[in-house]
């Protein structure tokens, strides 16, 4: 996870699994006024691998350890982190929209219940580079 935007002061550029909390490093939930997020999609077999030492996502639970929904434990860790009446703004696979599997379905209801959505923008396969994949962008 990284914050830095030219000409706003000094950066603050932290290296570090950002599904986790880094308190040594001042990252704690409610921390974030502003949160932009472009996740990794479709990482197959991710959670064995995952350790978090310092946090706890519900949804995890409803990704299997052959799993690929890594994108689902972001949006609840945005949530996590961002203070009351943050901003944030997340690009996701446009299959989120209409997946009927339920990691997809809580995390619908996650969204629903706890941000106003201002935009959902779809963009063509082509934008994100060669990824070939159709993609949202929350806002």
């Amino acid at each position: 996870m990284s914050l830095f935007m030219n000409g706003a002061g000094e950066g603050n550029i932290i290296f570090g699994d950002g599904l986790d909390n880094h308190k040594e490093m001042g990252i704690k939930n409610d921390f974030f006024d502003i949160l932009v997020a472009n996740p990794p999609y479709s990482i197959e077999t991710f959670k064995p691998h995952l350790k978090l030492l310092e946090n706890k996502l519900e949804l995890i639970d409803l990704i299997s350890n052959q799993g690929s929904k890594i994108e689902v434990l972001v949006v609840e860790r945005i949530l996590q982190l961002l203070k009351p009446n943050g901003i944030a703004t997340v690009i996701l696979p446009d299959t989120f929209l209409s997946s009927t599997q339920s990691s997809y379905k809580a995390t619908r209801s996650i969204i629903i219940k706890n941000f106003r959505i201002i935009s959902i923008v779809k963009l063509g396969n082509s934008t994100l580079g060669k990824t070939g994949k159709d993609t949202i962008i929350f806002f």
